[in-house]
């Protein structure tokens, strides 16, 4: 049961993170950043929750494995 959450979170996080470089040249990005300086907040989020998903993936992958 594990693995499979682990596999979701890991195909979830790698989506989300497809999504944020998605956004990340997006107009609504660009224009953001060049007035604040910083990219859209969609950019933000999508590429931070992406890699947490992605890292609790893994993590979950690497303790199942020493379970067993």
């Amino acid at each position: 049961m594990l693995r499979a959450i682990s596999f979701g979170l890991l195909a979830f996080g790698i989506v989300l993170i497809i999504f944020g470089f998605g956004a990340q040249d997006s107009f609504h990005s660009k224009a953001s950043e060049f007035f604040t300086g910083s990219p859209s907040d969609a950019t933000v989020w999508y590429l931070s929750l992406g890699i947490a998903s992605l890292v609790a993936g893994l993590i979950g992958l690497a303790s199942s494995v020493r379970r067993v």
